[in-house]
């Protein structure tokens, strides 16, 4: 029997309809799983289901760059890849070796993000202040105290989730994937026409009181440091020159007010107001503070589920891939008649 050759004219879009397909279906696998944590649904999927299309993701990006290794691929399709990587290593980052980062990639990894804080706060653009004296309030939370915390954190997530792994150098932390999350939330915005909402702000100094709280409960480090690198954000025009990182240059015009042309007004009063929630008040001492957030207005448990709804929201705000509007007959933009041509160019060369 003869092998039909695929159709050089319209295999780079079959490729990329094949490969917007599975990223979709891995990313919204992976996120149901993340919110089965604890449940019994018969419903979600199972988790060798899931590590079995994001095998199928990785085999088919390979195949693709072979196929077309000079193509850039659309900033949708890119997007649609970021979110699913963010979303795996956020999910899976209790777990050792599932995050597929590797000690020498993850302190790579660390050092530039460190850097980076360093050389914004240095600079001074975005008018960090952290009151020195109530930093020296704080004392070192120890070894034991760190490990009792990240045991009771486990116990609130699957039997899979490792106390003795969490909270080691080796594991990445939330103020590792930060930068990673800033970086998704600029590459959506700019797909949205750069339209930052203050529900956003508010997630995003959530996101750093978080991290910052994880680093001092569970890694053991000193918040003066934590606080810096975990609340560096806003317009940085140090970082829109020449030579910058692409994701540097997303993150810093994320807030940016082209219309005032200055930083969004708003930004570092819910910055502020968030970092400082993190000291105590007058009369209460800075580990009952900590842990009356960690247990109420902070718990890591809620905030994680606020972040895989929030990047479900992102996974639906896209179109549906290509190959599941052919199925359901319904193409965005596209008349009948045309919605006909594509299935036909689209799966004419599948088939």
């Amino acid at each position: 029997m003869s092998r039909k050759l695929p159709d050089p004219e319209t295999q780079l879009e079959v490729d990329e309809a094949i490969l917007e397909y599975l990223i979709y279906v891995a990313t919204a696998a992976l996120l149901r799983d993340a919110q089965a944590r604890g449940k019994d649904d018969p419903l979600i999927s199972p988790r060798v289901q899931v590590d079995l299309v994001i095998q199928m993701v990785d085999s088919f990006l390979i195949v693709f760059r072979c196929n077309h290794p000079a193509v850039q691929t659309s900033a949708v399709l890119q997007f649609r890849l970021r979110l699913l990587r963010f979303a795996m290593l956020l999910t899976r980052r209790y777990v050792p070796s599932e995050t597929g980062l590797t000690p020498s990639v993850l302190e790579k990894l660390r050092g530039s993000h460190r850097h980076r804080a360093a050389r914004i706060i240095s600079n001074r653009y975005i008018g960090l202040y952290v009151d020195e004296n109530l930093l020296r309030t704080w004392p070192t939370i120890d070894g034991t105290t760190c490990l009792e915390y990240r045991r009771r954190i486990a116990n609130t997530f699957t039997p899979e989730f490792s106390s003795d792994y969490y909270g080691t150098q080796e594991s990445l932390s939330l103020l590792d994937t930060l930068p990673l999350f800033m970086a998704l939330s600029a590459a959506q915005n700019v797909l949205q026409g750069n339209n930052v909402t203050e529900l956003w702000m508010k997630l995003a100094a959530r996101y750093m009181t978080q991290a910052v709280l994880e680093q001092y409960l569970v890694y053991g480090a000193e918040m003066h440091g934590a606080i810096e690198e975990g609340f560096a954000y806003g317009f940085d025009s140090s970082s829109t020159g020449d030579g910058v990182d692409s994701d540097e240059l997303l993150i810093t015009n994320l807030f940016w007010d082209g219309e005032t042309e200055r930083e969004i007004a708003k930004w570092k009063v819910i910055r502020d107001e968030h970092m400082a929630a993190l000291f105590p008040s007058e009369g209460t001492s800075p580990e009952d503070h900590i842990m009356d957030l960690e247990t109420s207005e902070l718990s890591l448990v809620e905030f994680e589920v606020i972040v895989i709804d929030f990047l479900e929201s992102l996974l639906h705000a896209q179109q549906l891939p290509l190959l599941m509007q052919i199925e359901r007959e319904e193409i965005t933009g596209a008349s009948r008649k045309q919605s006909q041509a594509v299935k036909q160019r689209v799966l004419g060369n599948v088939s």
